[in-house]
């Protein structure tokens, strides 16, 4: 249940509509891959793809033309992932972007400043 789960969720910023926000990944009991999108104005969720890695621990955020990327995580076996990729919410699909230069999880934030993302804090 997706109220049950500890997870990483993104807004989105206005950018491509104001009024969704993503559920992908997360831990409730087991590692979990689903991605769910929440649509404030109809107060509903839809499952959308899920990845092809189950993470979580993981940070999220997105780029102006509407990709959101997740980074680094945990995986099943609990190590930290060096894992960077993309969801394309108009395609319904993910793409493996380049990883991370060391592996990181419980990220402390990170920030989208013109296009760049900068990842700070985490364990790894």
């Amino acid at each position: 249940m997706l109220a049950d789960k500890l997870m990483s969720v993104v807004v989105d910023s206005g950018v491509i509509d104001p009024t969704i926000g993503y559920v992908i990944g997360g831990y409730g009991g087991g590692v979990d891959p689903d991605n769910d999108a929440y649509t404030a104005s109809s107060n509903s969720w839809a499952a959308r793809t899920s990845m092809g890695t189950a993470l979580h621990s993981m940070m999220q955020n997105r780029l102006s033309e509407g990709d959101e990327y997740m980074f680094g995580g945990r995986a099943s076996g609990g190590s930290a992932q060096t894992t960077c990729q993309s969801y394309n919410d108009s395609a319904n699909s993910y793409t493996t972007q380049t990883s991370l230069p060391s592996p990181a999880r419980h990220h402390g934030s990170t920030s989208n400043i013109n296009d760049k993302f900068y990842i700070f804090g985490g364990y790894s």
